[in-house]
């Protein structure tokens, strides 16, 4: 804001003068530092429209009208006459209440939407992390190629960085877990991280009570302690002072309790319960052997001077030099700041969608353009007779651009108003894992960012039928009536050329939206591999304490699918891994005959599931058996895989028969059936390959088990029973969470599901602006075509020639603007192209529609007023005239 009062100051430095004094001016920077409370923020919106007023005269200067301001509008009686202009102007509207609704309310959903996507990309992109510095935070993340996209560093590694590198002043990795809290009311899992011990320092956060972890408490065997959330600590322990060296029980491990987190503390990558240090085998891990553990996210603050791209430099002569633990893996490293890490793959999102809400906000100046234009007409006269008494031109021009002012600040109150009641709605639908999103205040900024939305459309939307009402002849209006247009074809030129402008904007939305909606239709919908209706999931992450073995968890896992089967409802129950959707394929395999390397194996998901696994989400058994009840343990040891996983790994081979094995220490599996794709690494992701085999001969792995229950009623409605099932079965075993399948797979796809609803609104919206664009233009052009038609008709016209003939001018126009939309829509959307899945950019089938439906829209839009003309009396008309 103070750039733009700078650039305004040197362009007009008169009318600023004039406007806030040569004192303001000298202190403009500290008095804006001051003005945090909404009152003062709304002073100085008042201030900014204040002089945007005053610079009027200078504008129409520069946009032809070679005139000076009048004395009268000069010195101190300046405020005088913009005060008797806004009261002439609030009158005008008070007499024309249709006029003022309607042009308020598209100036309000404009500005309005327009605000509400602002907030967003405010939170999420333009304001700074909230920790101190946080422009000296960045992201070094390890990438294993030709594996997996994911960002895994091996901790060996991440120590070595720690040890060599001379850019950074700290640097702390951490990996995120759920884990199981009792010795409380009732047994929790929550989500839990693993922290180098100097990671709160790196981000210049202090415990609320208590302490930081301590440098010898990152190592093995002395990270028994944890530091509490602010939540859970009010939640879980009454918000008790003396929790403080007080002993939690975390996976049946005793830690004892050092500090507590601060209330406003968000973890960079979303809201903990509670923090444990690293607890890394350093020498172990240094030595690269068979044990080596990964850390998924490493932050580092640069030292003074330092900057991101010399920090880049140093990282990948590091990495280069480092060993590697197996033969043929290649690694890269990247470093980027944190805030670009976190937000990285929804600043596309966002700035496409600001971009459809400008193009919105655009169609709104066009309609209300369209609107004062129409109403000039009405007020030919008025002009004239004000110019016969010696107003000035500018003077008019002056008093319509007042009235164009007034309803845009009606318009910019409209639209706080509707952002404010969207932002609920907004937040339901943002996923809100990153530290910067936990709300969306209307703040100064994005009161100031709604000020100048509305003070720019004012403008947009005002000058030209300002410069066109001011510039009319005053004989030739004065000799018109109300039904001629003086200036008509300059007129008409504005309105065909508001009106095409208004169809290409809505060809681009329409093509945007449609492009959306149907890749998320592709993602969310088709081709999932599996049937996920009426389907209700319910993770439990084992306790290794009392479940250490595999016949132990296999027993109770047992136990608890016999109790989901017996649950009101219930058709059928299954045990899986993690649901589809749920990572990449990262663990490698051998294979019989092939020689076993574990740095060259190829890599699969591997998912321990139940013999009923794949008839509860109803996967397809393409060739081979399906898997058995009686594959358990002491059986020989099966192994089920994808369609991908044959296609790619046994090539033009029959997979069924052959062997594998996960380790070399561990015995081979028989394949005996393929079964169809599921999408395990998200669903925007090709399925990759993944390997089932039975969680009775090998337990749960380690990960949480889930729970998949098919049933005939409403799932949630068995949320409490699972709940109340699994607590009768071990009242110590908690259920991470419950939730539909339908649920599950909507929010892993939050973000593209936000983009695609709000683009789909804009679309419609888009749509409908322009049909009453061009119902408005019909309108107006047939009124100023009563004569002619009304003559056209007494000499044996007929209706539907009149209706034939507006309708053909409609046509031009909608052409037109299709003609430019399209090739807008063909540019903009290769810088969308990141944002589709299984569609084309330049889709013919969505450009096709697009053009078809607002064609359709269109002509209905201007049938109407076609309809009207078609009844014109024309021996009344030819009275009148």
């Amino acid at each position: 804001m103070r750039l733009l009062v700078r650039a305004l100051l040197r362009l007009f430095p008169a009318a600023f003068r004039r406007a806030f004094g040569a004192g303001m001016l000298a202190t403009f920077d500290d008095q804006w530092r001051e003005r945090a409370s909404l009152a003062l923020a709304w002073r100085t919106i008042a201030d900014l429209i204040r002089s945007a007023c005053l610079l009027w005269g200078r504008l129409l200067t520069c946009g032809g009208l070679a005139i000076r301001l009048p004395p009268e509008r000069q010195g101190d009686n300046v405020m005088k006459t913009f005060w008797h202009e806004l009261r002439l102007a609030l009158r005008q509207l008070w007499k024309s209440p249709a006029f003022a609704v309607i042009a308020v309310s598209v100036l309000a959903l404009g500005v309005g939407a327009n605000t509400a996507v602002f907030s967003v990309v405010d939170a999420v992109l333009l304001r700074p992390l909230p920790y101190p510095e946080a422009d000296r935070l960045v992201s070094v993340v390890e990438t294993h190629k030709g594996v997996t996209a994911d960002e895994v560093t091996l901790t060996s590694d991440f120590l070595d960085w720690r040890a060599q590198n001379h850019v950074f002043t700290a640097i702390a990795g951490f990996t995120d877990f759920t884990r199981t809290l009792t010795g409380i009311a009732e047994p929790l899992q929550l989500r839990t991280v693993k922290a180098s011990a100097d990671l709160l320092t790196i981000l210049k956060v202090q415990p609320f009570l208590g302490r930081n972890f301590l440098p010898g408490e990152d190592a093995k065997g002395r990270d028994a302690v944890a530091i509490l959330s602010y939540s859970l600590w009010q939640r879980s322990f009454g918000g008790n002072r003396e929790v403080i060296g007080r002993s939690i029980t975390l996976d049946d491990r005793p830690l004892t309790v050092v500090g507590v987190l601060p209330r406003d503390f968000r973890f960079p990558n979303g809201t903990i319960d509670l923090m444990t240090p690293l607890g890394k085998n350093e020498e172990a891990e240094l030595k690269r052997g068979n044990e080596m553990t990964i850390v998924r996210n490493v932050i580092a603050r640069l030292k003074p001077g330092v900057s991101l791209a010399q920090a880049r430099a140093e990282m990948e002569v590091i990495e280069s030099h480092l060993p590697r633990p197996f033969a043929g893996v290649q690694l890269s490293v990247r470093v980027l700041g944190l805030q670009e890490w976190l937000v990285g793959n929804v600043r596309a999102t966002l700035l496409t969608l600001l971009c459809a809400v400008g193009f919105l906000l655009l169609m709104a100046c066009a309609n209300v353009a369209n609107l004062l234009l129409s109403r000039a007409v009405s007020r030919q006269r008025e002009m004239a007779v004000r110019s016969a008494l010696g107003a000035s031109r500018s003077r008019i021009a002056g008093q319509l651009l007042v009235e164009s002012m007034v309803l845009g600040a009606l318009g910019c109150a409209g639209g706080l108003a509707l952002a404010f009641w969207t932002r609920g709605l907004l937040l339901s639908l943002v996923a809100t894992s990153g530290p910067g999103i936990a709300a969306l205040p209307l703040d100064l900024r994005v009161l100031a960012f709604a000020a100048v939305a509305a003070a720019a459309s004012a403008l947009v939307f005002g000058i030209g039928p300002a410069l066109s009402g001011a510039g009319a002849p005053i004989a030739a209006s004065l000799a018109s009536d109300s039904r001629s247009l003086t200036g008509g074809a300059r007129r008409q030129f504005w309105l065909n050329g508001l009106a095409t402008a208004q169809v290409a904007i809505a060809i681009v939305l329409l093509t945007v939206g449609g492009l959306m909606l149907q890749s998320f239709w592709k993602m969310r919908y088709r081709d999932l591999g599996f049937q996920p209706d009426r389907l209700l999931m319910a993770k439990l992450k084992l306790s290794p304490a009392r479940y250490p073995s595999g016949p132990k968890q296999v027993a109770f896992l047992d136990q608890v699918v016999e109790a989901a089967r017996n649950l009101p409802g219930a058709q059928d129950a299954a045990i899986g891994s993690l649901p589809p959707g749920g990572g990449h394929a990262t663990n490698g395999f051998g294979i019989e005959g092939r020689a076993f390397t574990s740095g060259r194996s190829p890599a699969a998901r591997q998912c321990a599931v139940s013999a009923a696994y794949f008839r509860v989400l109803g996967i397809p058994v393409l060739r081979g058996r399906a898997m058995a009840e009686s594959d358990a343990a002491g059986a020989t040891p099966i192994a089920l895989v994808s369609e991908t996983f044959a296609r790619r790994i046994f090539p033009g081979e029959d997979p069924l028969g052959k062997r594998i094995r996960m380790t070399a220490q561990e015995p081979y599996l028989t394949i005996v059936a393929e079964v169809g794709d599921v999408k395990t690494a998200g669903l925007a992701a090709e399925p990759e390959p993944v390997i089932y085999f039975p969680y009775r001969q090998a337990g749960s792995s380690g990960d949480p088990a889930v729970l998949v229950i098919r049933t005939a009623l409403d799932p949630v409605a068995l949320g409490p029973e699972v709940h109340k099932r699994v607590a009768q079965l071990d009242p110590l075993q908690p259920v991470a969470s419950v939730e539909t399948m339908e649920q599950h797979l909507t929010d892993s796809v939050s973000r593209p599901r936000l983009a695609t609803i709000l683009l789909t609104c804009f679309a419609a919206l888009g749509l409908l602006l322009a049909g009453v664009g061009l119902y408005g233009v019909m309108s107006f052009l047939v009124r100023w075509r009563f004569r002619e038609i009304g003559i056209r008709l007494a000499i044996g016209a007929q209706p539907g020639d009149v209706i034939r003939m507006v309708l053909t001018r409609s046509l031009r126009v909608i052409l037109a603007g299709a003609v430019v939309g399209i090739g807008g829509a063909l540019w903009l959307n290769r810088l969308m192209q990141g944002l589709l899945y299984g569609v084309s950019p330049a889709d013919p089938l969505t450009f096709g529609a697009a053009v078809v439906f607002l064609s359709l829209v269109g002509l209905a839009a201007s049938y109407i007023p076609a309809r009207q003309a078609s009844r014109i009396d024309p021996m009344a008309t030819l009275r009148a005239e």
